[in-house]
């Protein structure tokens, strides 16, 4: 029988969530009973996921514990910053009912052996967040970029149907242990698990907004702060942590790996080049997001999944404090902007050296994994993601030389618009739009020019 949950101190924390999101609908017409209620809510959902660890998991679980106690001690810093940011404001009762299911939702698709629910749950996650990505109501700008995110989000929901289907019919089993365990036992499969791999990965690459469907991670800025973490350090990962549970279904799907391996190079490369031309702080660090998720992709396509759990969890807890803490980032990258040319040099030298650590760091770590046969195929996959980074730090390492040198000049423009890549998305998704709300349209002329703003991701911090 399939277990729906790992262990009962997993599934003590989207009930804590769950239930504090309840208790939220009960209209206490005190805010401060309301915040109290979030936080008793996130240190206790904080003591079960410690309290789990300190159990001594099995191999099985060790990895949703992690990444429990990781979603736990964002989850209660992000209560108390949230409370703090929203003093003055209205909506409270309505921010702490989607943050609080948001939660439960993220927490149970952590906590999950089943594919049925880790689906589900993911799913709920992807609705909970719109309500909070739509929390200012009156901003055009931030119902645009929501409406991409739900086309995205229910393209890729689709794609994790038909996976359903495809490995239950294939494989027997909702159990991701059971699953995992007879994937891994054997070397031949059949088409329908190739093809349940390809449509995993098409999943989380739709979810985790890899190009050309990223567009509206970088459009997102009119939510809250704190909504901003919770998605860039939070919600976003779940589809590195679902690849990493999943490592013998990708493992055994070439197309899956190839798929990860180049729309993630892809991403990382462009989402790199464009970061360093961005002016609002938080425009550039979901540009970030965007390179360092396609990064994690790469790293699950080429099998080396401890280092996409670490890489998962630095770049939670990393993401999380930058979007927390936008004052002083601004702060601190005024004074990197380049004043002579010795410190464009020292810029250069740091480039080069970036760009040797990935160098060495991807081929160490293909030398010395479990596997110690690799098939030429790999090995392929391994060389473009060495030439794409190394491609990726010269142009860097040119332009940061050169800022008013030819190529500069000539590529300045295009890295800028993100090399325009977004916009026939974007086009889309606003006719979708329009054909659906045919009757809403009058009133809302102005709301077009209004929003041209976020279509260059520049929207204020």
């Amino acid at each position: 029988m399939s277990s729906i949950l790992l262990s009962s101190s997993a599934f003590g924390v989207p009930a804590v969530f769950a239930l504090a999101g309840l208790l939220q609908l009960c209209g206490f017409k005190n805010n401060e009973t309301r915040w109290r209620i979030a936080k008793v809510a996130a240190l206790v959902a904080f003591a079960v996921a410690f309290f789990g660890l300190l159990r001594s998991p099995s191999a099985d679980s060790w990895v949703p514990i992690i990444v429990m106690l990781l979603v736990t001690t964002l989850a209660s810093v992000l209560v108390w910053f949230s409370h703090t940011y929203l003093k003055g404001m209205k909506g409270h009762a309505r921010f702490l009912k989607a943050f609080l299911f948001t939660l439960a939702s993220v927490g149970a698709a952590v906590a999950t052996d089943h594919l049925g629910v880790l689906v589900l749950a993911w799913t709920m996650s992807s609705l909970f967040l719109h309500r909070l990505l739509t929390f200012f109501d009156d901003r055009p700008g931030a119902h645009l970029a929501a409406r991409k995110k739900f086309i995205a989000s229910r393209l890729a929901e689709v794609c994790l149907v038909a996976f359903l289907i495809l490995i239950v019919r294939n494989v027997g089993s909702w159990d991701i242990s059971e699953v995992s365990s007879r994937l891994a036992s054997t070397t031949s499969h059949p088409v329908g698990i190739h093809v349940a791999g390809a449509l995993l990965a098409l999943a989380v690459i739709l979810k985790t907004a890899q190009m050309p469907l990223h567009g509206w991670l970088l459009q997102v800025m009119e939510a809250p702060t704190p909504v901003s973490a919770l998605l860039h350090a939070g919600v976003l990962n779940i589809g590195g942590y679902v690849l990493i549970r999943m490592a013998a279904l990708i493992s055994a799907v070439p197309a899956a790996q190839a798929l990860l391996v180049g729309i993630g190079c892809f991403t990382a490369a462009v989402a790199g080049l464009v970061s360093m031309t961005r002016v609002s702080i938080k425009v550039r660090l979901a540009w970030s997001t965007c390179a360092q998720m396609g990064f994690m992709l790469v790293e699950c396509g080429l099998g080396f999944y401890e280092l996409a759990l670490v890489h998962l969890v630095s770049h939670s807890l990393y993401k999380a404090h930058a979007f927390l803490s936008c004052g002083d980032i601004v702060r601190k990258t005024q004074s990197l902007h380049m004043t002579s040319l010795s410190q464009r040099k020292n810029m250069g030298i740091a480039f080069v050296a970036a760009a040797a650590t990935v160098f060495f760091h991807f081929n160490a770590a293909f030398l010395f994994s479990n596997e110690m046969q690799h098939s030429n195929f790999q090995v392929g996959l391994l060389a473009l993601v060495v030439a794409s980074f190394l491609f990726l730090a010269v142009i860097q390492f040119t332009v940061m030389m050169k800022p008013q040198g030819r190529l500069s000049r000539v590529l300045y423009p295009w890295i800028y618009g993100g090399f325009f890549i977004d916009e026939i998305f974007t086009q889309f998704s606003n006719n979708l739009w329009i054909l659906g709300n045919k009757k809403q349209l009058s009133g809302h002329a102005s709301e077009g020019k209004r929003a041209e703003i976020v279509f260059s991701g520049e929207s204020s911090c």
